[in-house]
This record gives structure tokens, sequence and C-alpha cells, in this order.
């Protein structure tokens, strides 16, 4: 005779599988993870990359442990068009690096193909789109964007050059991109200031670092400061009292714009011709240089009235550099400051050995750039004076030189 027993309490307890159990050890996973991918990506993103990778752990303990590195300075959190977004931050790759062989290596095997699973679903939901809008004759916008990565507007004069501008958009900001995600880490190195780079010049997707003022500004990806070099109250006096005596034009960088003491409507003009963001403040009347000193300089002159300060002024040591040849827009620096220095002042910023950096350039500007890094390659459409400073010459910067020189550098990620 079966006797039934009365009624008793059970312990149920929920047996979790997998090597991922503590706080410490998800939030490792989650920094080598978010390391693996290129672009920054919303929480439901991590959430789906983080749960292919581990049993071992719930949603609740993975967005805990997630959002407590926000404010440990591990991850970036940032707002595009009302939707938050988080990329891993170099001081949390730098905890990746220094323990990561502590995750088990089926568990980082998981992470690398979820990571890799994750941005081919991102490229293909969002694609690289492309779009034409005519305003009237000669006035057409054309837009490029890769959703949840970037946007971007330029404004051209006809068909045939949105055409050309879309064609070589895609290839070039997938080329770009394809790298970055290999772990190449990309630098933009320009005569503006990081303030002066408007949407126009951007045609590609977030660099790591910027090289901005002809070298004087270092700027990480969140557009943070890593060096800045300022202009002299003297230096700065003497360019104005020049430029003013011979009615010159004249700017100079501050972190907020790009300020025209002298010249302001000359400027804004050829902004406006090359279709550029005109990131220009008119700054006659102003004195911006009393709340801070300007870190660049940038003047339209002749290489005669170039000299002609030098033999009043050259004991000040300010170097005029030409873009190319027979252009009057000069970038003026201080002595040891170029891009060159900029390359090799970043690089030991980044711990990075100069002679494993390649720089790419066109212009007389880029010379010192081109010879301080261990493989210098100028566009074949680039000045005489950048190729002769080159180790190799590279295609035409037009219509896709970038994507080319990819491929032929990272061939391994294509």
């Amino acid at each position: 005779m079966r006797m039934s027993a009365g009624p008793k309490e059970v312990s149920r307890i929920m047996i979790r599988y997998g090597f991922i159990h503590t706080k410490e050890d998800i939030k490792l996973l989650v920094l080598f993870a978010m390391d693996l991918l290129p672009f920054p990506v919303t929480f439901e993103t991590v959430v789906d990359l983080i749960t292919w990778c581990d049993d071992g752990f719930g949603y609740f303990e993975l967005s805990e442990a997630f959002y407590e590195m926000i404010p440990t300075g591990h991850i970036d959190e940032s707002t595009e068009n009302g939707v938050k977004h988080y990329t891993i931050t170099e001081k949390g790759r730098e905890a990746t690096r220094i323990f990561e062989k502590q995750l088990p290596y089926p568990v980082r095997e998981a992470a690398q193909r979820s990571a890799l699973r994750v941005v081919r679903q991102i490229r293909r939901d969002a694609a690289i789109h492309t779009s034409v809008t005519e305003h009237g004759e000669h006035d057409l916008t054309v837009r490029m964007e890769m959703e949840q990565v970037f946007a971007v507007e330029m404004n051209v004069v006809s068909h045939g050059q949105a055409a050309m501008l879309e064609r070589t958009f895609k290839e070039n900001a997938e080329a770009v991109c394809a790298v970055q995600k290999a772990g190449v880490k990309i630098a933009i190195a320009t005569g503006r200031g990081r303030i002066g780079v408007g949407k126009g010049l951007l045609r590609s997707i977030r660099p790591d670092y910027w090289v901005c003022a002809g070298g004087a500004q270092l700027v990480d990806y969140k557009g943070a400061d890593l060096a800045l070099h300022r202009l002299t109250t003297e230096e700065m006096y003497a360019l104005v009292d020049f430029f003013e005596d011979y009615d010159l034009p004249l700017r100079f960088t501050y972190h907020d714009a790009n300020y025209a003491y002298l010249g302001y409507e000359e400027f804004a003009r050829r902004e406006r011709e090359k279709n550029l963001a005109l990131n220009i403040v008119d700054g006659e009347d102003q004195d911006k240089h009393l709340e801070e000193m300007p870190f660049g300089a940038f003047g339209f002159l002749s290489q005669e009235m170039a000299d002609r300060f030098q033999k009043k002024y050259g004991y000040l040591g300010l170097n005029f550099l030409f873009s190319y040849p027979g252009s009057d827009g000069c970038d003026i620096l201080q002595q040891g400051v170029d891009k060159g220095a900029g390359l090799r002042e970043l690089a030991k910023l980044a711990g990075i050995d100069p002679a494993d950096c390649v720089a790419v350039g066109d212009g007389d500007n880029d010379v010192a750039m081109l010879k301080a890094a261990g493989l210098g390659i100028a566009m074949g459409s680039g000045s005489a004076a950048a190729k002769a400073a080159a180790d190799r010459i590279g295609p035409d910067a037009e219509p896709h030189g970038i994507a080319e020189l990819c491929r032929a550098l990272w061939p391994e990620a294509f």
C-alpha cells in the first residue's frame, strides 16, 4: 500500500552552466567583446553580443555589471538622435589587454564569433545609404549615412559630382571601417583645428585620434585634448600687426571656432566655394585671446610677403607652411610644431613606435609627417615635395585612393 506524503516545502535551486559567474568576470567579458566592435552600439546590441558568449549569468547580472563601468571610465556613453550609444574607452581597452587571458579560451572564441555576427548584422541592417536632394540649379545636397555609425552631408553643383561622390563615399567608408575593425588605429591630420573640420571634410567614420592645427592640437576620439601648443602673446601680436599693415586675411584657431581677426569676408567666401561648413567667426572686434591664447594661425599671403614677415620678425621662429606650390593659403606654426612632430607626440602618448605608423598625405604641409612615419605614402595626385619625402607613391586620391591603399596595406581586413 502506497502512502502519500504530506505537503513539503521544496527548495528550488537554479543551476547555471557556463564559465562566467562573478560580476568581475562579466565586466571583463563585456570589455573584451566591446573592444572587438569598430563603432558605438546601443545597450540592446551589447546584450545581444554578450548573451551568445556564455550561459553562466543572466540579463540582470549583465545589466548591473555593464552600467557600473560607465562611472569608472571603462565605457563611454553618448547620445545620438535621442538614443544612447556606448563604446569602450582607452581605460577599458587597457584593462582588456591586461586581464583578457583570465577569460577561458572558449569564451573568448565565442565573443569573437559574436562580435563578427553583430558587426555584420548592423552593416546589413543599416547598409550604407546615399541620397541626393536638388534645391535648385547647381545646388544639390548629397547625404551619405550608415545608420548607428555616421551621417555626412555635402553640397555639390552638378548631378555628375553627386554621383561620383556617392560612389567614392561608399567604397572609401567601407574600407576604412574594415581596417578599423581589424585593429588599425586611424588618425586624421589636418591644418585645421578640430572645430574647423566640418561634415564636408569628415568623409569616413570616426577616427581614433586627430592631429589638428598642423600638429599644435592632438585630440582623442571623444574630442578631448591630448596635447596643445598655444601661440605666445608676442607671436600673435606680431602676426596681427603685419597682416593688418598689408591688409591680408588672418584667422586664429580656438576651441570653439576659428576667429578671423582680419578679412572675415574672404575666409567666408572661400569656405563657401569649397562647400565646407562655415566654422569661422568674425573676430575683428572681439578679444577672444584675452580668454585663451590661440593654438593655430592661418593666413592668405604670397611667398614674397611671408619672406617679408621673416625679415622683420624672423627672431620669433615662426614657420609659414604653404599647402602646395603656388597656393596663397598658409599654416603659420611655431618652431618645432608640424604634422611630423604631432605624429611623433601622438605615437608616444598612444604607446606606439613611430616606425610602426603609416602616414598618407598629398601636400607640402604633409612632408614632415611623411618623413616621421615608418612608412610614408604620397598620393599619386600629390605635390612634388610630398612625393620626394615619401617612401612610396600611392594611387591618386580620387576617386577611391583611400580604399585602394587600405586593401593593399591590410589585405587581411577584407
